[in-house]
């Protein structure tokens, strides 16, 4: 690879030799031309023009540092490639399942859908900088939410900013980018939710009141399960009897039941770490157990909904409930002020289930402490 710097032109732009252009202008900046070889596969000689310095070290400084990154494989050609375009035909499809877990995939393009694109969308690829996206985030913590009711939480501009980290890392990798302005772009801070904040959680007092007023809801099993084990929601839901060892006692976490664009279905668990064994304390058995007895009075097939569907499936022609399901009737397990709204969405070890008041979404609180309130098996048994 050559290439050499000379003076240009600014009228006919043509090269410029002695005191004075062809054309008679005297006028003229910096450029440098260089031959990269052949690149197109087709044999013909790729040349590089680059212009407008104004002197000749800055144009022997560029000419330098293009040769630089065609030596390390890192010279990306200029093109008008839109973010938009890049993260619609490419990305998006490319990080597609299997790559990712079809529920992930979903959220990512979601994220991408809803706050980066309606405002970067028609920017070029390449002319993207930090500050472009810094001014995003700014946007989406002051009036980010679609209802116009105010910001989003810094938790997720982070995770937006997480998503487009990596489809910009990977436009590097592809050669569409040399380097990633997402790397210089400064999203919230994690100390910032924390100072905001305090997590809120319900007390073991809370925990027990409330499993005494769901014991007769027909997913007290559910309730009691969650909190003994500290299961996720998805994973319950998901839960079959094949994947329950009555005589260890023990139960084999193999499958998650989760809502993907509104469609509930089975997936697996989403990292190797999740598929795992957790031990059953005696009493979280007898209740499994009695809700099965129950479960194969009421069922003329009895094994085969708990094997095909999950064990939550409340009817024999009925589909599962779905994650978000919140059950009717439950009036004695929710809508006290005794169960104040948790921040938790998840069941991360130690923790408890939840509901909170009436309208709102449910959520699954952790608790500070890891022991489950005993109860008597006449108490656990749900119908």
């Amino acid at each position: 690879m050559t290439g050499s710097a000379f003076r240009r032109c600014r009228g006919c732009r043509a090269k410029f030799v002695g005191r004075e252009c062809d054309c008679g202008s005297s006028e003229y900046s910096w450029a440098f031309r260089v031959d990269l070889g052949s690149r197109t596969g087709k044999g013909r000689r790729v040349q590089k023009l680059r212009s407008g310095f104004e002197s000749r070290q800055e144009a022997e400084k560029a000419l330098r540092e293009l040769l630089h990154l065609v030596d390390h494989d890192r010279f990306v050609d200029q093109n008008d490639l839109t973010l938009q375009t890049f993260l619609e035909a490419e990305w998006i499809p490319a990080v597609g399942p299997p790559n990712l877990r079809e529920s992930t995939w979903v959220s990512y393009s979601g994220e991408l859908r809803r706050h980066v694109l309606p405002s970067l969308g028609t920017a070029r690829l390449q002319d993207l900088r930090p500050g472009h996206l810094n001014r995003l985030y700014a946007q989406m913590l002051t009036s980010g939410r679609k209802d116009g009711k105010g910001g989003l939480s810094p938790r997720t501009v982070r995770y937006v900013h997480t998503i487009l980290r990596k489809a910009l890392a990977d436009a590097v990798r592809w050669g569409l980018l040399e380097r990633n302005p997402a790397d210089l772009a400064d999203p919230p801070r994690r100390d910032i939710e924390r100072q905001r904040r305090a997590m809120r959680t319900w007390s073991s007092e809370q925990l027990a009141t409330f499993l005494d007023k769901a014991g007769r809801d027909r997913l007290y099993p559910a309730f009691h399960l969650a909190a003994s084990t500290g299961m996720r929601r998805g994973e319950v839901l998901g839960l079959r009897w094949s994947d329950v060892d009555f005589t260890t006692p023990a139960i084999a976490v193999r499958q998650t039941y989760v809502s993907i664009d509104g469609v509930p279905q089975f997936s697996l668990p989403k990292t190797v770490k999740s598929r795992r064994s957790i031990d059953l304390d005696d009493e979280s058995a007898l209740v499994l157990m009695a809700w099965r007895t129950n479960r194969t009075k009421n069922d003329a097939t009895g094994e085969q909904a708990g094997t095909n569907r999950g064990w939550s499936s409340p009817e024999r022609t009925a589909a599962p409930l779905p994650p978000t399901h919140s059950p009717s009737g439950s009036d004695n397990s929710r809508g006290s002020s005794d169960y104040p709204c948790s921040d938790s969405t998840t069941f991360a070890t130690p923790t408890r289930a939840c509901y909170c008041r009436p309208g709102q979404t449910r959520r699954w609180c952790p608790n500070a402490s890891a022991t489950t309130p005993r109860r008597s098996l006449s108490t656990s048994t749900a119908t």
